[in-house]
């Protein structure tokens, strides 16, 4: 996975927020068709974090997507480490310091597409007042 793609990441995660280096514990974004986008704030560090974003919607059926991300605030990059839906969870390091590289790669490919479409359904963790600027 080359840095560019975590860079592209980090980028599309970043335009959510007032400030992606000051983030909330938690936050909620509603979206066309009921489709909500919910982010948590798992450990913060002075040069990065670890978070959570889920997605969900009010017609129920399939499991919405879960992943949990490593932001880095120096490098401004943004890693997928784990993805969980109705099928279960996929890690990309399966044992620690052990890389999955095939399951690095279709996760931030993934968070990719998904940060994207995010941005296509205008979902923002933006305060009101400069989400209306």
């Amino acid at each position: 996975m080359s840095d560019s793609m975590m860079k592209r990441n980090y980028l599309l995660l970043a335009q959510l927020f007032d400030d992606v280096r000051q983030l909330p514990g938690r936050a909620r974004s509603a979206a066309i068709g009921g489709l909500e986008l919910r982010f948590e704030l798992l450990l913060a560090a002075e040069n990065g974090a670890l978070v959570s974003l889920a997605q969900s919607s009010n017609a129920g059926g399939a499991a919405e997507p879960e992943m949990e991300l490593e932001l880095r605030f120096d490098l401004e990059t943004v890693e997928a480490l784990s993805y969980q839906d109705g099928q279960g969870i996929r890690r990309v390091y399966p044992n620690p310091g052990q890389l999955d590289p095939r399951e690095y790669a279709r996760q931030n490919e993934f968070l990719n597409l998904w940060l994207t479409d995010c941005q296509a359904l205008r979902h923002s963790f933006r305060s009101a007042s400069k989400a209306a600027a």
